[in-house]
């Protein structure tokens, strides 16, 4: 059931029914025209209130970077599109006298359409080429730095070999030399091994 439909079937007004939900009226206004979506706390209250389930409609997962920047590119291109289409009708419309300077105005349009396609492309191929980037970046190990622990009693062991004696997805080490042992922690397991 809807909000509105409830609120109809109540026969309250919507400063009423705010009342009742101990929310906002402009906030009864917005969930009816659809800019506002019932929450599950409201449907809730609802249920409480008046024994009946509220429509929730789950929140939309928010879009990938790269989602954003095709339907921007997209979004671009038709309000171009729309805008030279409305040039062009608007020149075979206008009287003979007008034709000329409306002509004119025609082709800044298909102009300024060609301009806004290049900047709209130039845009999404830098954020493109950022996302490239900064997902390389991730992909790179941090530096070649080299650990090498050395025991009191003798023997060196290196980075790469700790590693190896290591349960895999190992989040964190303590090496203690003094007691040749490795301690790991993996979420919430935790082990140690000998080093040698």
């Amino acid at each position: 059931m809807t909000i509105k439909e409830l609120r109809t079937m109540e026969g309250l007004s919507q400063s009423e029914m705010a009342k009742r939900l101990g929310i906002a009226t402009s906030a009864i206004g917005h969930m009816e025209n659809g800019r506002m979506k019932v929450s599950p706390k409201i449907a809730a209250k609802a249920k409480e209130e008046f024994g009946v389930d509220l429509d929730i409609e789950p929140k939309a997962a928010k879009k990938p970077v790269k989602e954003k920047v095709k339907a921007a590119e997209a979004k671009v291109e038709k309000a171009a599109k729309a805008t030279a289409k409305k040039t062009k009708e608007a020149v075979k419309k206008a009287p003979p006298k007008a034709k000329a300077a409306a002509k004119k105005v025609e082709d800044k349009v298909v102009a300024d359409e060609i301009e806004v396609k290049k900047t709209a492309a130039k845009a999404a191929r830098k954020t493109k080429e950022t996302i490239k980037k900064v997902e390389a970046a991730a992909k790179k190990p941090s530096g070649k730095l080299e650990i090498i622990v050395q025991s009191p009693m003798g023997g060196n062991i290196t980075d790469a070999e700790i590693a190896a004696k290591l349960p895999k997805g190992t989040e964190t080490v303590f090496v203690r030399v003094d007691q040749n042992k490795l301690w790991w922690i993996k979420g919430e397991e935790t082990g140690s091994v000998d080093i040698w």
